[in-house]
């Protein structure tokens, strides 16, 4: 009996999902009851004073709850994106399984919505993630559901009315797509035993798969649609597989059945893999037909003034970093960010113009029955939309480095332990638990990064409620106040926020060490956000013959190998413990949150259990002798007696 391939993260449990339904349908129940009540009974509220408990109620604590549902929501995108590949891959639609490799493991940010997903036939999917973009909205809008109106019997806070109940179909969309995604996920095939969280869960995916070179080829198809007809052809998918030779050993991988396995060899008693270089694309040369091959470096002499990689030629070719992590633009972001955080302190306190004292509103100032007031309005809609703008912005910076931290440790001369590389998962790991992680491994710019993540969420709070209209009456005139203790602290966030640009890679060595190695052969670049991306920088690999991915039995039995194996091929590795008279590394009992927080109690056991004769393998991306004997660019271990790896130069 094997372990069915049905695993979710536990986010998209149904118990998990539960929770964020249940929570969406008890907010959406307090804003439909209070726009009603507010409209019968014109006011929910009588209003006592400015910044007392009830302007809280009403002004910061319905962004602050959006606010909850909105991190939680993203929390289930980023999961979504992680597993929807896979479940395209083990789909029984060939379209479906032929765009699963193509598909975004990693979102990029949420600024702009995605539609990948429902040209991989996964409409629920798609369909969610538009209406978790268009959720963004709800959080200026709730910082303008509430206002004061003058009643027959004083100031009492009521409803706008107009506003409030776009929230509520917003927050009714989100509803139904998110009901509509439960149903799909209900048992779902989902292609996995344990969440793919980390690059160590991909390559267990990749170990055994006979497509290695075919999807390592993809960027030589100079039309997709002919790609995703080669994949249709093959009926490549994710799931359980025998070969003929072996037909009691099944295996769990990506593959293509009644395709050739991938066969091995001894010789001077090293594992070589047999290797046919027509296998990926019969029509290309068999070694221009090959990504990042020795001749491939060869002839991309295109020089870029921070991506140098070294090779026994020195030569160069241009690695990938998103666009807004260039060191010229991240210079831009932190001066600007510096001048405009210099203009609002002056504009703030500047006696002449220091917001205690007020400002003129310049816009109709009356409240009309329905709750709305043009100036209120303006004055809660655009600041908290601009500190919206600042945690969207920012969240693609973090999430980006998030993702390209394993890299950058990888890039250390010396190579890095497997739980600083190739065990990370900051990016599925939570924005409230990544600082605590990134800190505890020393990844201080990540923790600090993160850390602003969850300031800049503070910023649309504070700033959609700080701002009101108030009746000065030494002028007798209504001016636009500010509450200054929510503006003090909305000071002190801001400058945290605008100093923590100047954390980003700011130097061409900063920048490098955050960068994706390789360009196509065609002059795409391998972002590292899908499997294609990942199969590139290991198709050659000997990690795909290293025993700690050779079927683990489940994430802990991954986590114990990784922590203490030697890393040695799969074959010469088992048949050296044999005749050493030691039994073959298993799976520790250790659990995957002690890994995370020691990682040292394993590694001991492990090493005692070994007898001392291996070291503790170390892993860097760079130039590596792949198995078919020539160079390529990608992860492998370090220090390898068969060539080694070069890591790229800094």
């Amino acid at each position: 009996m094997y372990q069915p391939l049905t695993h979710l993260p536990s986010i998209l449990r149904p118990l998990g999902l539960g929770l964020f339904i249940a929570l969406l349908l008890l907010y959406l129940a307090a804003l439909i009851f209070t726009s009603i009540w507010s409209r019968i009974h014109t006011g929910l509220w009588a209003y006592v004073a400015f910044g007392d408990g009830r302007y809280f109620v009403f002004q910061y604590l319905p962004t602050l709850l959006g606010m909850i549902l909105l991190l939680w929501l993203f929390e289930i995108e980023i999961a979504l994106y992680r597993i929807a590949p896979f479940i395209a891959l083990s789909s029984e639609s060939p379209t479906s399984r032929s765009h699963g490799t193509r598909l975004p493991i990693y979102p990029s940010g949420f600024v702009l919505p995605t539609f990948a997903h429902f040209a991989a036939g996964q409409p629920a999917v798609g369909t969610f993630l538009f209406i978790s973009w268009l959720s963004i909205f709800t959080i200026p809008l709730l910082a303008t559901s509430f206002n004061v109106y003058q009643t027959s019997g004083g100031w009492t806070w009521l409803a706008t009315q107009g506003v409030i109940w776009v929230v509520i179909a917003l927050y009714i969309l989100l509803l139904l797509s998110t009901c509509w995604v439960a149903f799909y996920l209900w048992r779902r095939h989902t292609g996995l035993k344990w969440d793919p969280q980390s690059l160590a869960d991909l390559l267990v995916l990749l170990e055994r798969s006979n497509l290695l070179d075919a999807y390592a080829s993809f960027y030589d198809y100079v039309n997709p649609a002919d790609f995703h007809y080669q994949v249709e052809i093959r009926g490549d998918r994710l799931g359980y597989f025998r070969s003929s030779q072996r037909p009691n050993d099944v295996f769990h991988t990506i593959g293509a059945p009644n395709q050739a396995a991938r066969s091995f060899s001894l010789e001077g008693g090293h594992l070589v893999e047999k290797t046919n270089p027509h296998a990926a694309n019969p029509n290309l040369d068999p070694e221009s037909g090959r990504p990042y091959s020795h001749a491939t470096l060869k002839s991309l002499l295109n020089a870029h003034r921070w991506s140098r990689v070294s090779t026994a030629e020195s030569e160069y070719v241009e690695d990938y970093l998103p666009w807004f992590l260039y060191p010229t633009f991240t210079i831009f972001w932190a001066t600007t960010a510096l001048v405009l955080l210099i203009a609002f302190l002056v504009v703030s306190y500047l006696p002449a113009t220091a917001i205690h004292s007020g400002f003129l509103p310049e816009l109709p100032v009356p409240v009309n029955n329905g709750g709305f007031s043009s100036d209120n309005f303006l004055y809660s809609f655009i600041p908290s939309f601009l500190g919206l703008l600042c945690l969207l912005f920012w969240y693609s910076i973090d999430l980006s480095l998030r993702r390209l931290q394993p890299f950058a440790a990888l890039s250390q001369p010396n190579g890095v332990l497997a739980e600083h590389s190739l065990l990370l998962s900051y990016v599925s790991d939570g924005v409230m638990l990544v600082p605590l992680r990134a800190a505890f491994n020393g990844h201080f710019r990540l923790a600090m990064v993160s850390f602003t993540t969850l300031i800049a969420s503070t910023l649309p709070i504070l700033a959609g409620g700080v701002f009101w209209a108030q009746f000065y009456v030494p002028q007798q005139r209504v001016r636009i106040s500010g509450q200054m203790p929510a503006f003090y602290a909305l000071t002190v966030f801001l400058c945290i926020y605008a100093l923590s640009y100047f954390l980003l890679p700011l130097t061409n060595k900063q920048a490098h060490r955050y960068s994706v190695p390789g360009t196509m052969p065609n002059g795409s670049v391998n972002r590292a956000r899908s499997l294609i991306d990942i199969i590139g920088l290991t198709h050659q690999s000997r990690l795909l013959s290293d025993v700690a991915f050779h079927d683990p039995d489940g994430k802990t039995q991954l986590v114990t190998r990784l922590l203490a194996a030697p890393g040695n091929e799969r074959l010469s590795h088992m048949s050296e413990r044999k005749e050493a008279g030691r039994p073959p590394l298993g799976g520790s009992k250790t659990s995957l949150a002690d890994s995370i927080r020691g990682l040292g109690g394993a590694r001991q056991a492990a090493v005692s259990h070994s007898a001392g004769v291996f070291e503790t393998p170390r892993f860097g991306v760079g130039t590596y002798l792949g198995r078919d004997g020539r160079e390529y660019l990608g992860i492998d271990r370090i220090n390898r007696h068969e060539g080694g790896l070069r890591v790229r130069e800094l």
